[in-house]
């Protein structure tokens, strides 16, 4: 080999290789970083899912501490009201079993929770038990009937409103809490605590639920009335804590069906 080829190819091997060499690009390290990224997207996505589930969880569940719930010798008070077809119905009568049942109501639009035996304290303090014991007043998951009035059913019509109707249970934690939360398992085992407000409906799925009328009277009574306090706890939500007490009293109007 001629000395002038030989030098060439020493100073090729001196600086590294060939040009072609040098600029081929690293697409495995490349290939890598883009996995990466893949699966960490992925990973966030299916994290943000799992936050949503567990709070919508939470967010209907019938749950509540035990040293939420009354027992003996308690005095606390819940607004409930009756929505059918976008209009409330008139304050339930008082009951008639007030000498022997301690969850009662005055016909005041206010649940009086007062038990007077373990039988109705506690965890057996709920709206099934109200419900059970006030004569011509029926709830479950599918049908709603109001006393004197005829008993109603998921899917039927409300006049004038567009969708089937069904049967919905809201819980509104306190006067401030004008959201609510939609109870989707069965309303008979919604526990009764202090201070909440419950709205029984039966409209279209697409209806506004609002706070029960008797919110106001709620205002009233935890404001004039002396009230066996309840204990600071905290619970998820869609149940009812003391919250909202000494409010300014709130307006309610009838609910309407959207579009």
């Amino acid at each position: 080999m001629a000395r002038g080829n030989i030098n060439r190819v020493a100073r090729a091997a001196a600086s590294g290789g060939s040009r072609t060499y040098k600029e081929s690009t690293p697409w495995g390290y490349y290939s890598v970083l883009i996995v990466i990224a893949v699966l960490g997207m992925v990973g966030i996505v299916f994290s943000r899912i799992g936050m949503q589930a567990r709070a919508v969880a939470a967010s209907t569940t019938t749950s509540v501490p035990a040293s939420a719930l009354p027992v003996v010798g308690t005095s606390w008070k819940e607004a409930i009201g009756f929505d059918i077809c976008g209009t409330f119905q008139k304050n339930l009568p008082p009951s008639s079993n007030t000498s022997t049942v301690g969850i009662t109501t005055d016909g005041n639009g206010i649940i009086d929770i007062a038990p007077k035996s373990a039988s109705e304290s506690g965890s057996k303090a709920t709206l099934g038990y109200f419900v059970n014991h006030y004569t011509g007043l029926t709830l479950t998951s599918n049908t709603f009937q109001y006393p004197g009035q005829v008993e109603h059913k998921n899917g039927g019509v409300c006049p004038g409103l567009k969708g089937k109707a069904n049967v919905e249970v809201w819980v509104f934690n306190s006067l401030l809490d004008k959201t609510g939360h939609k109870i989707t398992t069965n309303p008979d085992g919604l526990k009764l605590v202090n201070a909440a407000l419950i709205t029984v409906a039966y409209v279209p799925s697409e209806s506004k639920i609002t706070q029960p009328p008797s919110a106001t009277a709620l205002q009233i009574a935890n404001t004039t009335v002396p009230q066996t306090s309840s204990p600071s706890v905290s619970v998820p939500p869609g149940v009812s804590l003391t919250s909202g007490i000494g409010t300014a009293p709130v307006t309610t109007s009838p609910t309407t069906a959207k579009g």
